[in-house]
């Protein structure tokens, strides 16, 4: 889990004695879009692409 390195590397920094905070620098998640049944690569390619616009619409990736 990529956000569990945030939380160690807090850990660390606390028990050597820093008491500055240390916000969470990612967020992971899953999305599912499909059942099993309907994943071909055409599918994955057309679904990743959508994805890619809708977080460029949202400003958090910029191509």
């Amino acid at each position: 889990m990529p956000s569990s390195a945030w939380w160690q590397l807090s850990e660390k920094l606390q028990a050597a004695g820093s008491t500055a905070p240390l916000p969470q620098g990612c967020c992971s998640t899953t999305i599912e879009l499909r059942g099993e049944l309907d994943v071909s690569h055409a599918w994955a390619q057309q679904d990743a692409q959508a994805i890619a616009y809708w977080l460029q619409t949202l400003g958090v990736l910029g191509l």
